[in-house]
């Protein structure tokens, strides 16, 4: 019960990040720096929520790198947020569902569909910055 309940917790926040990021996917305009902010909530949420102290403390180590190049080339990848947004549903349904092998998946597939999306966009704009 106490798994459950943390699980109907986890989806809730979840959900309300990625449903966030659902509504700018849908809109015209949308900020890239928004996006990028979401995306990233929803990312650390579920590292929050899944993720022991020591894969916490190497997700945090990591993370800056990855996010330099995704925040330059967000603005390039806007129109595909949706994408990233059904992705992310399915990483909520399975762990709604209690299913950790989808959920795993999931995640997987979402990451290395990202990192090809931000292959594409470097590809696309050549490199920027240099670190």
């Amino acid at each position: 019960a106490a798994h459950a309940e943390v699980r109907r917790r986890a989806v809730s926040a979840l959900r309300s990040i990625n449903g966030a990021l659902h509504e700018l996917a849908v809109e015209n305009d949308p900020d890239p720096n928004r996006i990028f902010d979401l995306d990233s909530e929803f990312h650390r949420t579920l590292v929050s929520w899944g993720a022991g102290p020591r894969l916490l403390v190497l997700h945090e180590s990591i993370k800056p790198q990855t996010e330099r190049y995704f925040r330059i080339y967000t603005s390039s990848i806007v129109d595909r947020i949706d994408v990233s947004v059904a992705e992310h549903e399915q990483i909520v349904a399975a762990i709604e569902a209690g299913d950790p092998d989808a959920a795993v998946r999931a995640v997987e597939a979402n990451w290395h569909n990202g990192a090809e999306r931000l292959v594409q966009a470097i590809e696309k704009l050549g490199e920027r910055g240099s670190w």
